[in-house]
């Protein structure tokens, strides 16, 4: 019975790290007067370019830290499926900023680990390729942002070279 006790008090610390993580990214700061709380992820997604890239490598993190700490395959899956809707979304312009503040993938991740490690939920076996498409989504999406601040870049400086002094 002992060694059940002490299983528990471990997961239990595991789950409340990630849980730390969790809140910092999505819900640290609260608006006075609200109920509305948001974290670092939405305001580094405000970073023009580095913003997309900062919340996918926090939610890798996350979900490196959850498998290290007996995630299965199916709850990593689902977490990683989280922060492909959240980097695709929050690609979009204008809407996509606003989509961070309100998605919270880090909270909807400690929810699936905790059921995962808690409940023994999504504990179904998973094919090893669905892995591998979902980081090649990830891998082509931080592509194609690394090819679209390019393009920026290469169309600021043509119309600098064409028109005149710019901005600064």
């Amino acid at each position: 019975m002992q060694s059940d006790t002490q299983n528990s008090e471990v997961k239990s610390a595991k789950v409340e790290q990630l849980r730390k993580i969790a809140k910092l990214m999505d819900s640290q700061f609260k608006i006075p007067g609200t109920n509305f709380s948001f974290g670092l992820d939405p305001i580094l997604g405000l970073i023009p370019g580095l913003g997309d890239y900062s919340g996918v490598l926090s939610g890798l993190a996350f979900v490196v830290l959850a498998k290290k700490n007996g995630a299965s395959n199916r709850a990593s899956l689902m977490m990683l499926k989280n922060i492909v809707k959240d980097y695709f979304i929050g690609l979009i312009p204008v809407l996509g900023k606003a989509f961070d503040f309100f998605y919270k993938n880090h909270k909807k991740n400690i929810k699936i680990f905790e059921e995962n490690i808690l409940e023994h939920k999504h504990n179904e076996p998973t094919k090893p390729i669905v892995f591998v498409i979902i980081f090649a989504i990830l891998f082509l999406g931080l592509i194609l942002s690394i090819l679209v601040v390019w393009l920026m870049v290469k169309a600021y400086k043509f119309l600098i070279a064409h028109y005149g002094q710019g901005p600064f």
